[in-house]
């Protein structure tokens, strides 16, 4: 039987959680608070136009890339974020945010190399590591990545994102234990029950890799017990019940899978095979 990949690491983790929630930067300013106030809800435009009516300083700039960031504007972020350095070019902060933009715009030596500098220099932050382990991964780095992400769960004990980077990544590599372990870390870590289900889905495909198929069942069954749109698992129990030759049931859980994502292709193509089936 084979089992599709039917997930990615993707650029932007779902279970990131913003580690500037409360103070979106580290240094703080009279003149920038309502813009910051509106990057901390998440206003990305409005706190834009707040920092465009500001002085183009160094932390003006730098919260203007942070925004674009936001907004998916990389070649903005990145002109803005190169604008402040030039006046402040000791920001570790700012190289951060740089080194964020130039990887999404897919620069990923020049982003490394800024990463790289960033830790060197003693910066903390766990926004600096887990960029670093996520430049490496797209770079196909995977054994740099996976140092990188070891160290960030290690530095950072708490966060989703370390450990749910190193899990996947171990997965590639076949170190199917181990990466159970880092997404089982994901589980116990978060209360919420939306991110719990997708490290679950991912426990799932990770037993099918192993051969484990009633493991897998198991854990995607607990992955839509806490989130029934959870298209990951939907398709991944779709999947067993094909093989197994209960097609109703799996064509039922791919038309499940367009409800929550119409244009699912995976999902779409299995419908298709399973037109026989009344």
């Amino acid at each position: 039987m084979r089992i599709n990949v039917f997930f990615t690491f993707s650029l932007s983790f779902v279970l990131t959680v913003s580690a500037f929630a409360q103070s979106p930067f580290k240094s703080q300013s009279p003149e920038t608070a309502k813009g910051d106030r509106l990057y901390s809800r998440e206003l990305y435009k409005e706190a834009l136009a707040e920092y465009h009516k500001l002085p183009l300083t160094s932390e003006v700039r730098k919260r203007m890339g942070a925004s674009y960031i936001k907004l998916w504007d990389m070649p903005a972020a990145i002109e803005a974020l190169r604008a402040g350095l030039k006046q402040e070019p000791r920001d570790a902060e700012a190289k951060v945010y740089l080194a964020e933009a130039l990887s999404w715009n897919k620069n990923f030596g020049e982003a490394a190399a800024l990463y790289k500098e960033v830790l060197a220099s003693g910066y903390s932050g766990v926004d600096a590591r887990l960029g670093y382990a996520r430049t490496l991964s797209w770079m196909k780095d995977f054994d740099g990545a996976i140092e990188q992400y070891r160290m960030a769960a290690k530095e950072y004990p708490s966060s989703l994102d370390a450990h749910m980077g190193l899990g996947q990544l171990l997965s590639w590599k076949k170190q199917f234990d181990n990466s159970l372990s880092a997404y089982r870390r994901v589980v116990s870590l978060t209360s919420v029950p939306a991110y719990k289900s997708v490290a679950l889905a991912r426990i799932g495909q990770v037993h099918v890799w192993k051969g484990d198929m009633d493991a897998a069942r198991t854990a995607w069954g607990e992955a839509l017990r806490l989130d029934d749109g959870n298209v990951d698992a939907l398709l991944g129990l779709g999947e067993l019940d094909e093989w197994s030759g209960n097609y109703k049931e799996a064509k039922r859980r791919y038309e499940r899978v367009l409800k929550v994502q119409p244009e699912h292709k995976a999902a779409k193509a299995k419908l298709l095979q399973l037109l026989w089936v009344k």
